[in-house]
């Protein structure tokens, strides 16, 4: 009788610590959902509802996730053998992976930037840099025209016409 083996590759391992990641944030997000304070007027939880729902959604989706993920890794187990896989370490850094990475950092840089340097000049930045990373280098005028005019677009919806007030460029105050 062969025992079933629970040997995941690189993309289904990367794809379980994603769901995993995933399951922790949601979960916490949803408990700091609902420390939000009450609503002085109207209905007193109407601030916490979308935030909760979005929480639990989250949660659900990357619950799914991970079954999903789990299931395909022991359908995969019982057609290939462990030792068939050719791995370069403990975790290999698939392009996929890196490019995640990548994206993490973008937007812990975006972040910083955000109020420093205001809002289009961070967002042209952290825009243009994900459409580089996965569009090519070979359609940088297509990824600074999109990245151009999405920010601008956006701030002038946004603090023109809806009246949400995004962080200006200092010089220009623009």
């Amino acid at each position: 009788m062969k025992r079933d083996t629970f040997s995941p590759n690189a993309l289904q391992r990367t794809s379980l610590i994603s769901a995993g990641v995933g399951i922790v944030l949601g979960i916490a997000y949803t408990i700091l959902t609902l420390n939000l304070p009450e609503a002085a007027i109207g209905r007193p939880n109407a601030p916490k509802a979308f935030p909760l729902a979005l929480g639990i959604l989250m949660t659900l989706l990357c619950v799914a996730l991970l079954v999903q993920q789990i299931m395909k890794v022991r359908a995969d187990s019982t057609v290939r053998h462990p030792s068939q896989e050719k791995t370069k370490g403990i975790f290999p850094l698939e392009h996929h992976t890196k490019q995640i990475i990548i994206t993490v950092i973008n937007g812990v840089i975006y972040g910083l930037l955000f109020s420093r340097i205001g809002y289009v000049l961070s967002t042209i930045i952290f825009l243009g840099g994900e459409l580089l990373l996965f569009n090519g280098k070979k359609k940088w005028r297509t990824v600074l025209i999109v990245s151009l005019i999405f920010s601008l677009f956006i701030y002038i919806l946004f603090n023109k016409l809806l009246g949400v007030y995004l962080p200006r460029m200092p010089i220009i105050g623009f």
